[in-house]
């Protein structure tokens, strides 16, 4: 009977290192798929962006910086950087625009790629404003750059927490087309869309 106590004892040792063994390869390999989705998030970015080795370098060290002071994971703000640059915002502002949005993010609880379709919503409705009065323009990496869209704090579009969003998807983007539509059709009459 001793015998095969000690053989159980044995044998639960091993098991025990053996589950411990396991998990660490879990994680190396855990590890290991987040490295490869991060870099290709990051060539998304780049592929969106058109930039630079050196500008994508100045993003990862950015977005490691905003990691290091935030409650969010990397591969989770590196997301949220490809919203924004999906949105237009040049590879130069995403440090800041990122930084902004963990920020509200973490004040307000919610999704990380949700705040960060706050400014995207409300820059995709400002180019679609300016494509509809200006029809003829070519839609491509350029033809929005000229345009400097500023969204002042403490409003809907950019809300300090702890006031509440919501909609801004729907109907605030449609509202935020039909006001820079209107505005330009008052000042380029010539070019206003009927409606």
């Amino acid at each position: 009977m001793g015998y095969l106590s000690n053989v159980f004892k044995m044998f639960l040792k091993y098991a025990v290192v053996y589950q411990g063994l396991y998990q660490v390869a879990g994680a190396f390999g855990a590890i290991a798929h987040s490295v490869v989705d991060l870099q290709a998030e990051m060539l998304e970015i780049q592929a969106v962006t058109g930039a630079s080795v050196g500008e994508m370098q100045t993003l990862g060290t950015a977005v490691s910086a905003v990691a290091t002071n935030s409650k969010f994971a990397l591969i989770d703000l590196t997301k949220a950087a490809k919203t924004l640059a999906q949105a237009g915002i040049p590879v130069a502002e995403i440090n800041s625009a990122l930084q902004a949005t963990a920020n509200f993010a973490a004040a307000t609880g919610s999704n990380l790629e949700t705040a960060a379709d706050l400014i995207s919503t409300t820059r995709s409705a400002c180019y679609l404003g300016f494509k509809h009065i200006f029809p003829d323009i070519p839609v491509n990496s350029g033809c929005f750059a000229p345009l400097h869209i500023e969204v002042p704090q403490s409003t809907f579009l950019n809300a300090v927490p702890p006031r509440p969003v919501a909609g801004c998807a729907a109907e605030v983007s449609q509202r935020i087309a039909d006001v820079v539509m209107g505005a330009l059709g008052r000042a380029v009459p010539q070019r206003a869309q009927a409606g």
